[in-house]
């Protein structure tokens, strides 16, 4: 029989076990924490682990939190930025302790808002201990600073982030620098916007910043220059530059290289988008390759200032499937340096013509040799040696022309658009080598496996 002082005995040690791994867990817990925040994890493992739970009202007012949407929103009532770092740390304090026993992350959300306060700053662990997916900052008149370290703890699940209308955001070159700086290092970030926020320049990034970044809108912004190797982001697919001020683009200004398989030059679906439209450019604007790409890519230059499409700046985009957009703009289409755009190269595949050139959009709906042959001194020289009648048609004299000196208008330029039997050759080329190299290699394992089993 068990007596009463052992049953005593027996539950005071339970209880002191039970007190013993609830400290373990904790410790185990804080740990894990701070290991995985010198880790880089996908964000689907860090973030979004929403049990359907929203802080105590009273703890997070005047902000307030959205169930359906999973979101926290802060307005026009937050006017300290201390108010609102207190907001978030004491609710989700609050939560923490609600939530231990359970052992739920139930303080990771979709989205948080700050929309329409007064703050002047965004101070170091703004957020707390909470992680958001998606971080919307818009119209705060007055916000023009973030600190270092305002986002510690949820920059490793923020994988959106927008700054909208916060006009004098962006308003000194410090604030500039400092925010750059602090939004590159966030590692899951995948896309990013910056629209009305009075962005002057884009500072040099520093090596490795915005490392996961594929998609990157700047919009509606005092943004006049785009410098040498200001967008060597090893993730970028989609950069949306549109509605800005941008006057000059220098030399590898914007480089798309991730460095996709692409082999079929004339893929259709496009796998880069540069959009320069609604801006100041003109034929001067561009230094030498300002642009460059290893993969297709669609190009909007539309409603712009831009004459004359120049064969120095844009026949090295057409190593791989090319759409330029030059809609609404100040063509002269019967510029002489515009001929370029009619040289031809057809592919041949599988009973399907392909035409090089024929992807360019703009508002010069056709362009005529007959014009170019007749007017331009480039080619004015051969025309006359041709010794045509002068009562010869257009249409004889182009054939003639055409006939007599047929790489004026055919490009014959071995490094640009390859078709796509020569792509299928020079894959096939490779296969045979990689087969090669297998078949010696296995000829050296069974010479040195030989002496073992004899």
């Amino acid at each position: 029989m068990i007596d009463s002082n052992d049953r005593r005995m027996v539950s005071s040690k339970r209880i002191r076990l039970k007190h013993s791994l609830d400290r373990l867990l904790l410790i185990l817990l804080l740990l894990i924490d701070s290991l995985l925040e010198q880790q880089s994890f996908p964000p689907q493992l860090l973030a979004i682990r929403y049990d359907g739970n929203c802080p105590e009202e009273e703890t997070l007012f005047p902000c307030d939190c959205d169930l359906n949407s999973h979101s926290i929103r802060c307005g026009s009532s937050i006017t300290n930025p201390l108010d609102l770092r207190f907001i978030l740390q004491d609710s989700f304090q609050v939560f923490w302790n609600s939530r231990i026993s359970t052992l739920k992350n139930a303080f990771s959300y979709e989205i948080f808002k700050l929309e329409n306060s007064s703050l002047n700053k965004l101070v170091p662990k703004t957020f707390g201990s909470y992680r958001f997916r998606t971080i919307i900052i818009r119209n705060n008149y007055y916000l023009s600073e973030i600190e270092s370290n305002a986002f510690h703890e949820t920059d490793r699940s923020l994988e959106t982030l927008e700054f909208e209308s916060n006009l004098n955001l962006f308003s000194t070159n410090h604030s500039i620098s400092s925010i750059f700086k602090t939004i590159g290092t966030f590692l899951n970030l995948i896309e990013l916007t910056i629209n009305k926020c009075g962005l002057q320049f884009l500072p040099r990034l520093e090596q490795g910043a915005f490392k996961n970044l594929k998609r990157f809108f700047i919009n509606n912004n005092p943004l006049k220059t785009i410098a040498s190797n200001t967008f060597q982001l090893p993730a970028l697919r989609v950069l949306d530059l549109s509605h800005n001020r941008i006057s000059s683009i220098e030399s590898d200004a914007i480089q798309m290289l991730i460095g996709p398989d692409c082999l079929d030059q004339f893929q259709h679906e496009v796998f880069y988008f540069i959009d320069l439209s609604h801006n100041d450019l003109g034929a001067d604007s561009f230094q030498t390759r300002p642009f460059q790409s290893d993969c297709s890519l669609e190009l909007k230059l539309n409603n712009n200032s831009i004459n004359v499409v120049e064969e120095r700046i844009f026949r090295p985009l057409f190593y791989f499937y090319t759409k330029l957009i030059l809609y609404q703009n100040k063509l002269s289409c019967n510029d002489c340096r515009m001929a370029w755009l009619l040289k031809e190269r057809f592919c041949y595949d599988y009973n399907q013509t392909i035409q090089y050139y024929s992807i360019i959009q703009s508002d010069c709906d056709s362009l005529h040799r007959y014009y170019f042959i007749t007017e331009c001194e480039k080619f004015r020289e051969k025309f006359q040696s041709l010794s045509l009648p002068s009562t010869s048609s257009s249409i004889a004299i182009v054939d003639e022309y055409s006939r007599r000196f047929p790489y004026d208008f055919i490009e014959n330029d071995p490094n640009l658009l390859k078709c796509p039997n020569e792509n299928l050759s020079s894959s096939s080329k490779g296969m045979e080598q990689i087969s090669i190299l297998i078949l010696i290699l296995s000829s050296l394992w069974i010479l040195i496996a030989l002496p073992s089993s004899i």
